[in-house]
Formats: structure tokens, sequence, C-alpha cells
């Protein structure tokens, strides 16, 4: 686990879980954040000071972010990178600046040196099947999953992802998946005004082969078709 040190945009602990190489630094945690904290507001760019990293400089990744407005949920991405090894620089996030929205950042972040050569370990596919009682006519559009033993890598797109009513739970197996602790993860769903707006924030909970809609993210699961989601997940 890191404990970070510090960040140049307002008070509180950040804690990450982490693995650690040469060559690649994972990042897992979730915090929110204040748009019209004065330390926000004056930052051009925000930051996040930790002890001593692997990496010393790292090209850039993303980082989701999450809004709530109105009872909606939504979420979009903001480019992060390792500044220097004490320091993780995120850009400010354009689509929730407003006081309207509840914000918070969330990682599940993949760093890897900027500049530098290697080999990576994401070409060791490990097939996926899918199946749901729920929605017998959802399938996988688009998988790729990779096992190692410090860290999982999935990128997924599901079609036919939606019910016809809000609110309404669902559960999807995933064959082929490890074991992993129980936690949420962020899935985008496809929406025309994303742009403007952010994507319906489609969250599932995820423990090992399972994934469950809580039914709680309205429209998100009656007005799309397709949910996405990429991740490295520390083990």
């Amino acid at each position: 686990m890191i404990n970070a040190t510090g960040f140049n945009f307002g008070q509180g602990n950040i804690q990450f879980r982490d693995y650690q190489s040469e060559d690649m630094v994972i990042l897992n945690g979730k915090f929110s954040y204040d748009q019209l904290n004065s330390r926000y507001l004056a930052a051009e760019q925000l930051e996040i000071y930790v002890p001593d990293l692997s990496i010393e400089k790292s090209a850039p990744t993303a980082v989701y972010v999450h809004g709530e407005k109105n009872g909606e949920k939504y979420i979009t991405a903001v480019k992060s990178w390792i500044k220097n090894k004490n320091t993780i620089a995120l850009e400010k996030p354009p689509l929730f600046n407003s006081g309207e929205y509840y914000n918070s950042f969330d990682f599940f972040s993949a760093y890897v040196p900027k500049g530098v050569r290697f080999e990576p370990q994401l070409m060791a596919k490990t097939p996926l099947t899918i199946t749901s009682e729920d929605i017998p006519d959802i399938y996988i559009y688009l998988s790729q999953c990779v096992v190692t033993d410090s860290w999982i890598f999935l990128a997924l797109k599901l079609g036919n992802c939606r019910t016809a009513t809000e609110g309404e739970q669902f559960t999807i197996n995933l064959g082929g998946m490890p074991s992993w602790p129980i936690r949420d993860i962020p899935m985008f769903c496809n929406a025309y005004w994303a742009a403007s707006y952010g994507s319906y924030d489609l969250r599932f909970s995820i423990n090992g082969s399972e994934l469950k809609c809580l039914g709680r993210y309205g429209k998100a699961q009656t007005e799309t078709s397709e949910a996405m989601t990429r991740l490295f997940i520390v083990r």
C-alpha cells in the first residue's frame, strides 16, 4: 500500500494499493475531491505526492473520474502520468468542474517508463466466455484478459447490456476469470452526449467470475446497449 504524503488540490487522505517493478507501476484507489476548493481552483494541474516510486517518469495513462448530478451518475477519464519518483500528476477533469457535480477519481491505472523499451506481458491472453440468465442475449463484443501472479488486466466490451426497466438488478458470469477480491469496477456506456456530460456510469461489483449490476444507475440500464471497461487490478 502507498499512503500519499500530500496533494495540491485539497485536504484528506489518499491511499493506493500498488504493484511496482522497474518497468511498471499499477495503482488502484478511489477518493473524492471538491472542485470548489480554493486549492483545486488555483492548481493548473493536479499533483499527488508519494514516497519513492519504482520509475522516474512515465508515459501518459488514464484515470477514471465519476460525477453525480441530479441523481444520475456519469463517468469520464483524464490523463495521468508519473512526473517524478515522488509525484503523480493528473489533468483537471474538464467535464465535471461545475459545482453541481460530486466528483471522485478512480485508479485502475498502469504507468510505464517514458522512452524505455521493454517486452510487455499483455500477449498471454486468457479467453473469456459470458452467460447471463437475466440477459440471455448479452454477448462479448471484444475482450482481452491477462492474468499474472501480481496483477490482472481486463479490457471488456459487452453488447446488448441493458434491461427493460431502471433499477433492475442483473448478473453476468465471465468464464475464465480468476479469483480476486470483491470490489466495484467502472463501466462506460455508449451515449451520444458523452462528449458533453460523460458517459452514463454503469458500475458493477465484481467477485471472481461474477459481475453484478446493483441496479442503481438509472437510465444507463435502459438507454444504452453497449458497456465497456479497461482495468489493471492489483491482486
